[in-house]
């Protein structure tokens, strides 16, 4: 389980979704995947790669 699901299980103020590129290549283009995994919080913020829950909670304290 990625640690977006795992905020969202714990959280009500969190949703993480995960969307296959291949099937929905138009969201690769809209939110410009060029690895993954890639994860945009809010549209505004972007973290790249396999991070750890303290990378996300930097982000989210931010908000």
């Amino acid at each position: 389980m990625s640690t977006a699901h795992r905020l969202a299980l714990e959280s009500p103020h969190v949703r993480a979704d995960m969307v296959d590129t291949g099937t929905f290549p138009q969201l690769a283009v809209k939110y410009d995947v060029s690895s993954v995994p890639k994860i945009v919080i809010n549209e505004k913020h972007e973290l790249l790669g396999a991070q750890p829950i303290e990378e996300f909670l930097k982000v989210i304290e931010k908000l």
